[in-house]
């Protein structure tokens, strides 16, 4: 089963765990050198954490302004792509869920999350 030992752990052990875990996920074995990945992993169970692996992005996250809702909205008719050129600063993918976003909104009559878009 790959059990170094059935020690118990280490203060400094769960700290560095609890620190680099979520971040490293089992990596942080590196940082654990007496520890197996199995007995990290049942560890980190154990107390509740998870490894939550993060994405690299294309842009970073950018807020929809008011003007820009009313731009989408005036031009919901053109594809994605052609948009790119009025939203010099969005990606194909970001006005794609955008312009789900508002027809799904204008569908439900939803006026007053209309007008908060921005806000999200």
């Amino acid at each position: 089963m790959g059990v170094k030992s059935l020690r118990n752990w280490q203060k400094n052990e769960v700290r560095i765990l609890t620190q680099f875990y979520p971040k490293m996920g089992t990596k942080v074995v590196q940082k654990l050198p007496r520890r197996s990945v199995e007995s990290i992993k049942i560890k980190a169970s154990q107390l509740g954490l998870k490894y939550t692996k993060l994405k690299v992005r294309e842009t970073p996250v950018q807020r929809w302004t008011d003007d820009e809702w009313h731009l989408l909205e005036k031009n919901l008719h053109l594809f994605p792509s052609e948009m790119t050129v009025l939203f010099p600063g969005r990606t194909k993918s970001a006005l794609e869920k955008a312009k789900d976003r508002l027809r799904k909104l204008k569908r439900r009559g939803d006026r007053q999350r209309l007008a908060g878009l921005d806000k999200e």
